[in-house]
């Protein structure tokens, strides 16, 4: 069988060797061959037979004999230096190869180490927002604020839409009108009464109450309400005494709520025929009134409102027919 390095050679001094992976086994077998060639020379010189004058000396049988023993302890001698030379080179490699091995495991265990630690560290860290999510509360400007840019991505996507192909464009469009319709407020007088029945002498005063029935808070909310004192039915809206001044207030009304009382009185106090005339239902206060304000999107709304007292068990009063408009 072909041995170590391409020579001849038993199988018990070298079967190891063939295990060994072939770059490892080219370097070690170029070792081990110049260091044998060597050492074969060396022995050469060494043993050669007796020269005299030149001529070699023959041996004895004897002679022959001790030196094929002598030859064969060298041989076995070379054998024992190159299979101690291999055990050395194997035990180096299985040292290099356990060192390499208990390395290796270090880092799969410190790679495991700090892999745990990352974890750990995100699981707190989601608890934490998470608790902090759950004991947070949402605010007002905080819902105005998420449903403004609700709306304007909305509108953004329909303009990007719209511009790639217009029948798609204009379908999201009115999805972001319809929106707007469903979700924005809508104020109307919800209540109208005088603060007592109208008698000579006494000045009228006309308390309101505003109630938005939308999805979505009303914004800055002002109100312009007037009443006079009309002849026949039904009343005249009056948008010619409905003005805002730089002193009115405005107010916010949120989704579903009821502000008031807001009041309004007459200039002067009423007279006796007067007085007579709306109990007697010849004449009638006639109330206008104007509401203006904003929704979520920024989009401005209006309500124009009349209402009129008639003389009855209590002082409520009634809605102009058909006059109600709301934008």
């Amino acid at each position: 069988m072909a041995g170590f390095c391409g020579r001849p050679c038993e199988s018990r001094h070298y079967k190891q060797i063939q295990e060994i992976e072939l770059p490892a086994q080219q370097r070690l077998c170029d070792t081990i061959h110049r260091i044998l060639s060597d050492q074969e020379a060396h022995d050469g010189n060494q043993h050669q037979g007796p020269r005299l004058g030149g001529a070699v000396v023959l041996k004895t049988e004897t002679e022959r004999l001790e030196d094929e023993r002598a030859e064969e302890k060298r041989r076995e001698n070379r054998y024992r230096k190159r299979q101690f030379l291999f055990n050395g080179i194997l035990t180096v490699a299985t040292v290099v190869n356990a060192g390499v091995a208990s390395y290796q495991g270090y880092l799969l265990r410190e790679y495991t180490r700090l892999t745990k630690i990352s974890a750990d560290a995100s699981t707190k860290t989601a608890i934490a927002a998470d608790g902090a999510l759950k004991s947070s509360e949402k605010s007002f400007l905080k819902t105005l604020t998420e449903m403004q840019k609700q709306s304007a991505a909305m509108e953004v996507n329909a303009q990007a839409a719209k511009s790639s192909a217009g029948i798609a464009g204009e379908t999201l469009k009115q999805s972001v009108v319809s929106f707007k319709q469903e979700t924005r407020p809508y104020v109307t007088v919800e209540t109208a009464q005088l603060k007592e029945k109208p008698a000579a002498g006494i000045t009228l005063e006309v308390i309101t109450n505003l109630h938005n029935t939308g999805r979505t808070p009303a914004l800055n909310l002002r109100i312009s309400h007037r009443f006079d004192i009309q002849t026949s039915l039904p009343c005249r809206y009056r948008s010619d005494l409905l003005t805002f001044g730089a002193d009115f207030g405005i107010i916010d009304i949120g989704a579903g709520l009821v502000r008031g009382p807001l009041r309004v009185d007459s200039v002067r106090a009423l007279l006796k025929d007067e007085a007579d005339s709306i109990n007697a239902a010849s004449s009638f206060i006639c109330y206008s009134s104007l509401i203006e304000y904003n929704d979520v999107f920024g989009d401005p709304h209006r309500t124009e409102d009349c209402s009129y007292y008639r003389p009855g068990p209590d002082l409520f009063l009634y809605a102009c027919p058909e006059q109600r408009k709301i934008e």
